[in-house]
This record gives structure tokens, sequence and C-alpha cells, in this order.
């Protein structure tokens, strides 16, 4: 078993087991919607999120849109290549230093985010980098296909993974049980 740092907004039980956070949400509810402009092309894309932007109301927001979006063709490229991988979905997402956990809360969380020591208690694990999928963007723009090609290749350059050391911002995708073990004071 090994120990990982998990953040999150709100306090967590002790000795219970870590759920998937709101990504699985919203792919669940997103990923069909994906499938279907992707599969239509670069055009089906840009109709998709001219709506998001023009009527936010009746869509979802349209930076969960484009989350929704390259997630999906992150998981296309891990089920067509890389399917030992698990899935970002159903994953748990932890880090392996405070220096990650930092940044982390410094991008995504009001301070102070919580953080707590985590063991993966059975299940895969699996070491990313970060970096890779928090750079990408869909933007409305002439050259969506080659925006599209570009997620893909980074796709691929994530799924392969590699050597902790030279990773940007290295993040632990677990499935299986992941159980909280400790709140965890940052130095």
């Amino acid at each position: 078993m090994s120990a990982f740092l998990h953040v999150s907004g709100e306090p967590l039980p002790q000795g219970e087991p870590l759920k998937p956070q709101w990504l699985k949400q919203a792919c669940d509810i997103y990923f069909p919607v994906a499938e279907h402009s992707l599969g239509n092309g670069p055009d089906a894309v840009r109709q998709l999120l001219q709506q998001a932007h023009d009527d936010p109301l009746q869509a979802p927001g349209i930076e969960v849109l484009r989350t929704v979006l390259i997630e999906f063709m992150f998981e296309r490229v891990r089920r067509q290549e890389f399917p030992a991988c698990p899935r970002r979905t159903e994953a748990v997402f932890m880090f392996t230093s405070e220096r990650s956990v930092r940044r982390y809360i410094a991008e995504y969380k009001t301070e102070p985010g919580l953080v707590y020591s985590c063991e993966v208690e059975s299940g895969d694990r699996f070491l990313g980098d970060m970096a890779l999928i928090n750079r990408l963007r869909i933007k409305l723009s002439r050259d969506l296909a080659g925006q599209l090609a570009r997620i893909q290749e980074t796709a691929r350059l994530y799924w392969r993974s590699g050597d902790p050391a030279s990773m940007d911002w290295p993040e632990v995708l677990a499935t299986g049980r992941v159980v909280v073990r400790a709140p965890v004071l940052l130095n």
C-alpha cells in the first residue's frame, strides 16, 4: 500500500473510501454529446461550442463543455491505445508531493484546500503529468481541426507516462479502494 496526498474542498472522514469527483458526473452526462460532435468532425464541435457560448442557459457552461471534450478525447485515446491504464472518470486524483498539492490549491481551490493522506488499498494506479492536460484549451477558431489533432497527440504523451522526474506536475490516478487516512498540514 502507498500513501498519497488528496485535496478536497470539504472535510473527509478518516477511514472512509474516496469516490471519483465531479469529473465523473460531468462526463457521465456529456460524453454522449462529445462523442457525437467529435464523431461528426470539427464543424460539429464548432457548432456545439458556439451553442454553449451563445446560450449558456440551454447548454452546459462553455468551460465544462471544453473540459468534457478534452476528457473524452483522452478517454478515446486511452481506450484505443492504452486500455490497461485506468479511466480518468473513474479515478481518484492524488499527488505524490506537497509541491504539487500547493500548486493545485493555488490554481483550483480557494485557500485553504483541505489535504489528506490517503492509501490505495487495492486497484490500479497510474502516474501522469497533470500539466499536459491542464494547459489544453479548445477555442472557437478556424484551426479547430488542428487543435483537436494536438489534443489527441497530447493524450498519447499523457498515457505513455514515464519518469516522474521529467514530469512538470505529477498526478496519481487510482481506481479501486482508496481510503482517507489522516489530515495533513502543509509545511
